[in-house]
């Protein structure tokens, strides 16, 4: 079924006149709502059609709020999209949700320094049978 998806997200704008855009595109990000992996098949498909400014903004402040969960191969993509698709108008309004974006993760980082490293790093104290305590343990 996938593989469906993709192929027919694909064609999507070689099948869809110039009048029905904007109702293709609100079908598209529902489908991105229920299936995340979808995303970078969508703007490319998006990227295809002739959108109102209204819908264009949609998609853009749509794809800015899926940056922070998207992952980060798909970063790359995800940017280009936003900078081939950014209008003066909107230039303004994805600058700041971008900025606030990158101050919430800041912020994260912040409260929780190292988060990963006490996690790596959280061995048990005394071995299991069949294992030697590496850690705590005298020489």
């Amino acid at each position: 079924m996938y593989l469906a998806q993709l192929e027919l997200i694909s064609i999507l704008p070689d099948l869809t006149p110039d009048s029905s855009a904007d109702q293709t595109v609100a079908q598209l990000l529902e489908l991105k709502e229920q299936d995340s992996s979808l995303l970078l098949p969508i703007l490319d498909a998006v990227s295809s059609l002739r959108l109102s400014p209204e819908t264009l903004l949609h998609v853009t402040s749509d794809t800015l709020s899926a940056m922070e969960a998207a992952e980060p191969t798909a970063l790359p993509a995800i940017i280009r999209f936003l900078v081939h698709h950014t209008t003066p108008e909107s230039a303004e309004e994805i600058i700041k949700v971008r900025r606030a974006q990158r101050t919430q993760i800041e912020q994260r980082r912040r409260s929780e320094p190292h988060t990963h490293v006490r996690t790596l790093f959280a061995a048990p104290t005394r071995a299991t049978s069949g294992s030697k305590a590496l850690v705590n343990s005298p020489p």
